[in-house]
């Protein structure tokens, strides 16, 4: 076809690279995308989609080194400070990852997952109220979102308990379980917030679920959660 043998320009190679990337066949797209690259590195999907392909491969400096790339060549792309500061917050750098996140939902205030990725990075650093903000901001926008809800309301819990907190905990957490019934982590804070209320007959059943299922998550706390509950149910 046209644009395989067009390989030489680079909107070319990176629109075949994308398109092989899409289609499950990364290890060809990537030959395109790097070419693309080489021939001009200022071509932003591909820096983005090679730097996506270095996070799964475990690359994180080389993905970080793209990103920071992408960003200085386009400033006004918020998906490239997105990934910037994801992959600076993997890297443990958390003030890069402030910097380049806030960058992002500042470009883009309706992306539900960047203000996600602000909260996580928030969550890390034990800056639970700016946190909240930031997941409170993304599950407005996406309120059918099962981990969304989940993460928020596991963050809820986190909290200095009160009663219209643990109530809208319980909620956000129930909704995700409706979204998503195998969803452990909100399984497992659910189960928790309803110990915390004195309910653990209606907890158990919650918390066998959890031990009982795929191996997703640390069970020690689940197993502990779950004698707590067997210990007040009598």
């Amino acid at each position: 076809m046209a644009l395989r043998r067009d390989t030489g320009n680079a909107r070319a190679s990176e629109g075949v690279g994308l398109a092989l990337a899409r289609s499950g066949k990364l290890t060809e797209g990537i030959r395109f995308l790097v070419e693309a690259t080489r021939r001009d590195p200022t071509r932003t999907m591909a820096q983005i989609a090679l730097a996506q392909a270095n996070v799964v491969a475990g690359e994180l400096p080389e993905a970080y080194r793209r990103a920071e790339a992408v960003t200085e060549a386009d400033p006004h792309n918020a998906a490239a400070w997105n990934m910037r500061g994801d992959i600076a917050r993997q890297l443990n750098d958390f003030t890069a990852a402030e910097t380049a996140l806030k960058r992002a939902v500042a470009m883009d205030s309706g992306n539900a997952a960047y203000w996600m990725n602000l909260g996580d990075m928030q969550r890390e650093n034990n800056r639970l109220n700016e946190a909240e903000a930031s997941y409170r901001k993304a599950a407005a926008l996406t309120p059918d979102a099962a981990e969304t809800q989940s993460r928020f309301g596991g963050l809820l819990l986190q909290l200095p308990p009160n009663p219209a907190r643990r109530q809208e905990a319980e909620k956000r957490l129930r909704a995700a379980l409706v979204a998503n019934p195998t969803d452990e982590y909100a399984q497992y804070n659910l189960g928790k917030c309803l110990l915390d209320k004195g309910q653990a007959k209606e907890a158990i059943p919650i918390l066998e679920k959890v031990v009982g299922g795929a191996a997703t998550m640390d069970k020690k706390e689940v197993w502990y959660a779950l004698g707590r509950a067997y210990r007040m149910a009598g």
